[in-house]
């Protein structure tokens, strides 16, 4: 058996695929029908920047982990708008999130055993997302369509000021926590009426946290006790620091002293960020709330800053 061969077997796979390589003109349809010819697609999409520009890179879910894993055999380095693209697993793809238990066997995460059906004492989630950047003719009909796909919508509802014009922004009802999960993975940063759309859980319902045993047992407690700075992976690329302290101001009694994003030379995101609060007592307030929270499909990791200076 070859090395290349051997190399390829290792690589794990979930629903996702990444796509790039993509011309500038092919659209999520593109992407959707041209992967289709592997297995069922359940989404797709083209990443865009702020500009609304194609980054010429996408994702697509299929049905099963066996569609996605095909794709990657027979249509990496295929042909699509005039464009030899590449295909791959979604690295960030938070279905491949798991872990290693004591015994070795794999441990996933409480979103993939949402996901699965079966919610762990520790998930409080609701059955509500929020949904962001709506453009200012999306009507609820529209909001129910986009988000058909996700699961079965009870609900759904553009936010209106006292003059009937929308806020920009909703709220879609599902008819399962594990629904409005798999939207919020789904839909995040997709496009509706030209706006790519934020979704994220309804914060006026629930959210999800890790069990108190887990945040008391895996050290994010006892680690750096006396430190008032706490470090939060998991951070969804596009969040900026002004976001970050935002997020975290909820949770503190006393100011949000700094927020930092922590990036690449080029400026790039690198997924986590460091926050200073007033005190320890608050830092322990942001870790105890934030720890395992779903933000935008992400999951948390939230614990005192080792490397801060005491």
């Amino acid at each position: 058996m070859s090395d290349q061969h051997q190399e390829e077997e290792s690589i794990k796979v979930a629903r996702r695929v990444y796509v790039g390589n993509l011309a500038w003109k092919t659209t999520w349809q593109d992407l959707k029908d041209h992967f289709s010819a592997v297995g069922e697609v359940r989404f797709a999409d083209v990443l865009r920047d702020g500009g609304m520009r194609s980054k010429g890179c996408g994702i697509v879910e299929f049905e099963n982990a066996e569609s996605a894993k095909f794709a990657i055999e027979t249509l990496n380095h295929s042909m699509l708008d005039g464009r030899q693209v590449f295909v791959r697993e979604d690295r960030e793809d938070f279905e491949l999130k798991g872990h290693e238990g004591p015994s070795g066997r794999k441990a996933y995460g409480e979103v993939d055993q949402v996901l699965a059906g079966r919610p762990t004492a520790g998930v409080v989630l609701g059955k509500k997302v929020w949904v962001g950047n709506l453009a200012g003719d999306v009507t609820w009909k529209d909001l129910k369509d986009h988000f058909r796909g996700a699961g079965n919508v009870v609900h759904a509802a553009v936010l209106e000021h006292e003059d009937g014009t929308s806020k920009g922004c909703g709220i879609v009802e599902f008819a399962s926590p594990s629904e409005a999960l798999r939207a919020i993975s789904m839909l995040s940063n997709s496009m509706l009426r030209g706006n790519a759309i934020v979704v994220r859980e309804d914060r006026e319902e629930a959210y999800t946290v890790a069990p108190r045993s887990q945040r008391l047992d895996d050290g994010y407690q006892q680690q750096g006790a006396e430190s008032n700075q706490v470090v939060i992976h998991g951070l969804p690329y596009k969040m900026a620091w002004q976001d970050l302290k935002d997020m975290v101001r909820e949770f503190a009694r006393g100011p949000v002293i700094r927020a930092d994003i922590v990036t690449t030379v080029t400026g790039l995101s690198k997924g986590y960020g460091v926050v200073v609060l007033s005190s320890p007592e608050d830092a322990q307030s942001v870790i105890s709330n934030l720890h395992g929270r779903v933000v935008e499909g992400r999951v948390l990791t939230a614990k005192f800053d080792k490397f801060s200076k005491k």
